[in-house]
């Protein structure tokens, strides 16, 4: 038995790292591109990898993993420098502003990149930004092959890295595990193409999908395992948005406490149209500085002084039918440097950003109880669906965490905004 399928048959579901993941999607895609035989390979309609580029690109997308938490808002990105079968050199993107995947994998081969193949999860770049051009790097170090898993989803610069290293003779292969790889990077490739942050909805529910009793209760519907995991998916996100009645009910901290993490903590959003928050809040007394709090035109210069005076940032929010402009709200993160936005509640916040079409992801995690009256996940102000318009999910996955569920689904798949 490898390694993958030793880890599987070891680690429950949610103790499975980000890495085996990736390498598990990757063996499922190995099987998918196996599917087409020799000869329609040889027809164009992808190049033939061996099971040794396979193997390089695993260890690739592995070391891209590494990434989750450093590189934001930068893609992950992996890179394996093989010479004669062997690898030479590795690297991955570590933090925004430092060396790419490529150029560490350069630095760790040294003079043994001449005449390498580099395998790279994402196209090698051709422009000048924060660091200099990746191309240039690799044909300065003698490199003669490169096996891209997936083009960059950015319009204005996808597929020129790939064409300067053809132009300049260089053997290039496009697609080996391509999906994998673009799935690692759903919130960068939406932010980049949309310019608006990559929104995840978040709840906790009975299975007949109450998010509280009758009398507002919910602690707790899911179990430690769950709220751990949230816990977790927190670390994985810049900012977490809920409205003014669930900051009143539930008094959170919307903070990342899962063990051994110590990275930053995420911006606090909480909505509220009158600005009149009690200023014993935990998200005004505790960390006021990472909270910004989004206010209509009813609230009064008072509220708004009251709420700075704390340390807390207030935003001036427009109107529209049913309370704030959620749409001047995604735009205003984006703005601010958001990338990937979640919104844990309540209901009616809920609501409205699914209406308004602004929910890309869904986490749901269901505890195994049924609470027959109480209150309801989502609620909103439009006209009800039918079931020919409901709201469908694609991607869809359950996983089992301690004794409750969690449901993942994508109302719009990012790997489309890859192919434009």
């Amino acid at each position: 038995m490898d390694r993958i399928g030793k880890l599987s048959t070891t680690l429950r579901p949610n103790q499975f790292p980000p890495a085996f993941w990736v390498l598990r999607s990757a063996r499922v895609q190995d099987y998918q591109e196996n599917r087409f035989s020799l000869p329609e390979r040889k027809k164009g309609m992808m190049p033939i990898f061996s099971s040794d580029d396979h193997r390089f690109m695993r260890l690739a997308l592995k070391l891209a993993a590494r990434a989750l938490h450093a590189c934001r808002p930068n893609p992950m990105v992996g890179a394996v420098l093989v010479c004669r079968g062997s690898v030479v050199g590795e690297g991955f993107h570590g933090r925004a502003g430092g060396p790419h995947a490529e150029i560490e994998a350069l630095a760790a081969a040294g003079a043994a990149a001449r005449g390498a193949t580099l395998y790279v999860t994402l196209e090698p770049c051709c422009h000048h930004g924060r660091t200099p051009p990746c191309t240039r790097a690799l044909l300065e170090a003698g490199v003669v092959r490169v096996v891209v898993a997936t083009r960059d989803p950015n319009p204005a610069v996808s597929g020129g890295g790939i064409a300067e290293l053809r132009q300049a003779g260089l053997s290039v292969d496009v697609g080996l595990l391509g999906t994998c790889a673009r799935r690692m990077n759903d919130a960068f490739a939406w932010h980049t193409v949309t310019g608006k942050p990559f929104t995840t909805l978040k709840l906790a529910m009975t299975l007949d999908g109450k998010i509280a009793d009758s009398w507002g209760r919910s602690q707790w519907i899911t179990g430690s395992e769950a709220r751990g995991k949230v816990h977790e998916l927190r670390s994985q996100v810049d900012a977490i948005l809920i409205g003014a009645g669930t900051a009143r009910q539930d008094n959170p901290l919307l903070t990342c406490r899962h063990s051994g993490w110590s990275g930053s903590q995420p911006r606090r959003i909480i909505l509220s149209s009158r600005g009149d928050l009690d200023l014993e809040l935990r998200l005004l007394r505790e960390s006021p500085e990472l909270t910004w709090v989004f206010v209509g035109e009813e609230a009064g210069r008072e509220a708004r002084e009251r709420l700075e005076s704390l340390g807390a940032s207030v935003v001036a929010c427009p109107a529209d039918a049913g309370g704030l402009d959620l749409g001047f709200v995604v735009a205003k993160l984006a703005e601010l440097g958001v990338q990937r936005l979640l919104i844990e509640g309540g209901a009616r916040v809920a609501g409205d950003f699914l209406e308004a079409g602004l929910i890309q992801r869904v986490w749901f995690f269901y505890a195994p109880m049924l609470l027959g009256s109480g209150r309801s996940g989502i609620s909103g102000n439009g006209e009800p669906l039918s079931l020919g318009r409901a709201f469908g999910l694609t991607r869809t996955s359950v996983r089992r965490i301690g004794s409750d569920l969690w449901v993942e689904g994508f109302l719009m798949d990012p790997l489309d905004l890859w192919e434009r």
